[in-house]
């Protein structure tokens, strides 16, 4: 079925032919990859799991990330940083690299490029989440079923620990001091919940049950619904806030405000 012949002094190309199949074909610089990738296809096709390659071998991981930004971007929370972590991978030397191509070994190649650069374990693990996140739309999404996502099994960075700190009174009480009147209500409710400041600034009042005292986040940072419970403080604070007829339920104070805190 597999004819390999060579071509010139430094490559090699496979071709295949069996009933029921389209022809399948690749060249290669070393022979014992033309063997291995020749015994791969042959194996498939008798076990009737044979995918063709053709896309993912021809779809390098800039295009695809291209893709993902026209296609995917604007369904994520946080559409800004993810289109400046897709900036950033696409400058690197990986995306010029066809989807079929890329091993684990390239992933961790990435990573330590990233670490030698100075780059925190958390950005790294976000920029590696990116590219997973591509391999599984192209496998899923895309029709690109052959795929294996190279960064399954890859050894990453570790995450850093949540942040667990409070403020204690002493500090509290200073911060309160200095605070404008209009961002008093965000910071104690912030305190209270340990909400974000874009969950709080998005928080509608649909979204809130007086009666069960709890508030639910249909779209977090990480893309994850979830539901915090109001403590006494916090639910004062929000039936003291005047309802609004457009806006969330905690009024956006100033800009100017913003940058002094």
């Amino acid at each position: 079925m597999a004819s390999i012949r060579k071509r010139g002094p430094y490559q090699w190309e496979v071709r295949i032919r069996k009933k029921s199949y389209p022809t399948q074909s690749k060249t290669f610089s070393r022979k014992a990859d033309a063997d291995q990738w020749a015994r791969d296809i042959e194996s498939e096709m008798t076990r009737s799991v044979f995918m063709s390659r053709k896309e993912t071998e021809s779809t390098t991981l800039d295009e695809a990330l291209e893709r993902f930004k026209e296609e995917f971007l604007s369904k994520y929370a946080q559409p800004k940083s993810m289109k400046s972590r897709v900036k950033v991978l696409r400058e690197h030397d990986i995306c010029k690299m066809a989807l079929a191509s890329i091993r684990g070994k390239d992933v961790a190649s990435y990573i330590k490029d990233r670490e030698d650069q100075g780059r925190c374990s958390q950005t790294i693990l976000h920029e590696v989440n990116q590219i997973s996140r591509v391999f599984e739309i192209s496998r899923k999404d895309w029709g690109m079923e052959s795929l294996t996502n190279p960064t399954k099994g890859v050894n990453k960075p570790k995450q850093n620990k949540g942040r667990t700190r409070r403020l204690d009174k002493g500090e509290e009480n200073k911060l309160l001091e200095k605070l404008p009147d209009e961002l008093k209500p965000i910071v104690l409710f912030a305190l209270e919940t340990a909400m974000r400041r874009g969950e709080i600034a998005m928080l509608r009042w649909e979204h809130v049950d007086l009666k069960k005292r709890y508030v639910h986040l249909p779209k977090t940072k990480n893309d994850e619904a979830r539901s915090v419970p109001l403590s006494p403080t916090a639910l004062e604070i929000l039936k003291s806030i005047p309802l609004q007829i457009k806006g969330g339920c905690i009024p956006s104070p100033p800009r100017h405000h913003l940058k002094v805190v």
